[in-house]
């Protein structure tokens, strides 16, 4: 990690419970101290779909590689890089039962039937499971997460919702930022 300071994250989750699934979309906001062409994040049992970095108005392609033994997401660019970048990432995982990153849970409503809803573990690595980060203690940066969520269902947090927008299906709520 030495030389890659995350300074924000910008997250969007949609949980998918047809399939127990979830997409995940997410712009981290990055100084680079010195030129770099890989920049290693902590990251386990996600599915990458796409990988850029924009520098200015410039995109610079990325490939990504996901070692899941290791839990670790390389992006490797092209040549290399200094300065204050953005690192985009699309990505899906699974919404487990095993009380683990980004999870579900269920419950039986009024007329005895199974819900389910999503929720989150965050605390030792588990941040890794639900977005690619880095997740340990000493690594401290901004978090501005959303939620696309079936506009019959609600989003709630612990922070206060920012704002909240009605789609077509969907229902898009912003949370404060996190410090």
């Amino acid at each position: 990690m030495t030389g890659v300071i995350p300074t924000n994250y910008e997250i969007v989750f949609e949980p998918l419970f047809h399939n127990f699934r979830f997409n995940g979309d997410e712009i981290i906001t990055l100084n680079l101290s010195k030129p770099t062409n890989s920049i290693i994040l902590d990251a386990a049992e996600l599915s990458i779909k796409e990988s850029h970095i924009t520098q200015g108005r410039k995109i610079i392609p990325a490939k990504s590689s996901l070692n899941e033994k290791n839990e670790k997401l390389t992006i490797k660019l092209a040549k290399k890089i200094k300065g204050k970048v953005k690192l985009s990432i699309k990505f899906t995982g699974t919404l487990n039962d095993r009380l683990l990153g980004f999870y579900r849970s269920q419950y039986k409503d009024r007329k005895g039937k199974t819900k389910y809803l999503a929720t989150t573990q965050f605390e030792a690595a588990d941040a890794r499971r639900a977005f690619p980060c880095w997740d340990e203690p000493a690594v401290k940066a901004t978090f501005d997460v959303s939620l696309l969520v079936d506009k019959h269902l609600d989003a709630i947090s612990n922070m206060p919702v920012a704002s909240k927008k009605l789609l077509v299906q969907k229902s898009y709520t912003s949370l404060g930022k996190l410090q």
